[in-house]
């Protein structure tokens, strides 16, 4: 469905006229871009504000009819009044079907509730990205673009790597950059705890508080390089010292479904652990790495931690969490000592099967 926008030119510009239109039921706005010189617009109130109440309004390629004269554009900005349900100015940009255009557009998770990860495995789905830059043809940009989760599993993230784009659609990102969009989070601590997590935009992030245990859980809603700007909203703003916190990441260096507890000591690489140690001002914080494994060659590390594990490695790493949350009592209590001895330990490994004890003919 084509949206459009009715709009008439505005002859008296400054800020009473622009008063003036508001009290009449107006909207000053302006349209911008091309060849053409920027016109100034009024548009009626209501129609605007049915009209943005529409997602695709603010990511689609709309038409605006100006006194008969219809034009392609984007819209660019709306200034809102600070508590009226009222539209001050809005911005249209205008369009160039041979050009590309760079637009901001919605994100749509899907089946969620069929993923491994919630369905099976008790976690939760956290929208990390709502919206993404695309660049395409005005005629290619879409409405939205869906991400599909059906075949997330605990632990695992959902890159802009793996989203289909439609034809002609591309994102816009960094070199090298290949930000998480959504992350299947263990929340079985959260519920052993008793704890409701919730979305607090000062930590940057979901955060929760055992008030007996008075431990707060925080998963950072950044990108992971990014971690330190959520651990150290959170650690200023309740005077938590780096020793009293434990860290719990994913670890390439240690085999799938192992646990390592140590305090302190190097980053080995992790931009995550390197953000949060700049963030905190020091190395000195509890770390519980969760083993899942290095694909051998150095060249395939980016694929291989992008790609979901082998059913195998998931149930190792799931077999994982569930040892690092039955040690939680050593853990919540700061028994660190106890906690290394039972998580450090390498896990039983399964009894060969009577065809391997069979003499070999």
């Amino acid at each position: 469905m084509q949206i459009e926008f009715k709009a008439n030119k505005r002859q008296l510009q400054g800020t009473g006229a622009s008063r003036r239109l508001r009290n009449a039921g107006r909207v000053p706005g302006i349209l911008y871009g091309g060849a053409q010189a920027a016109q100034p617009l009024d548009l009626d109130h209501n129609e605007v504000f049915q009209n943005l109440r529409k997602e695709a309004s603010h990511s689609s390629v709309l038409d605006i009819d100006v006194e008969g004269a219809k034009e392609q554009c984007l819209l660019r900005d709306v200034q809102w009044h600070p508590f009226k349900l009222q539209v001050l100015h809005i911005d249209f940009q205008r369009v160039d079907a041979s050009h590309k255009l760079h637009q901001k557009v919605p994100l749509h998770f899907v089946n969620a509730e069929l993923s491994p990860g919630v369905k099976l495995q008790g976690g939760i789905v956290s929208q990390i990205m709502t919206e993404l830059d695309v660049s395409c043809l005005p005629q290619d940009l879409p409405s939205f673009i869906e991400v599909d989760l059906s075949e997330a599993a605990t632990g695992n993230s959902v890159h802009v790597s793996q989203i289909k784009f439609p034809p002609g659609v591309t994102p816009v990102l960094h070199r090298g950059e290949d930000p998480v969009v959504a992350a299947i989070f263990c929340e079985r601590l959260a519920r052993q705890l008793g704890v409701g997590l919730a979305r607090e935009s000062r930590f940057h992030g979901l955060a929760g508080h055992a008030r007996a245990e008075n431990l707060w859980l925080l998963l950072p809603q950044t990108f992971m390089n990014r971690s330190g700007q959520a651990v150290g909203a959170l650690a200023r703003f309740y005077r938590i010292a780096p020793a009293e916190m434990l860290v719990v990441h994913d670890e390439l260096d240690i085999p799938s479904g192992q646990l390592r507890l140590k305090f302190g000591g190097g980053l080995g690489g992790h931009n995550g652990l390197k953000d949060i140690t700049a963030h905190l001002g020091t190395q000195d914080y509890w770390r519980l790495r969760i083993g899942i494994g290095h694909p051998g060659d150095r060249n395939d590390v980016v694929n291989y931690v992008l790609r979901p594990p082998r059913r195998e490695e998931a149930a190792e790493i799931d077999a994982a969490l569930e040892r690092a949350l039955a040690a939680w009592p050593q853990l919540g209590r700061a028994d660190f000592d106890a906690a290394m001895q039972r998580l450090n330990a390498r896990p039983a490994t399964l009894p060969p099967s009577t065809s391997d004890l069979a003499p070999k003919p």
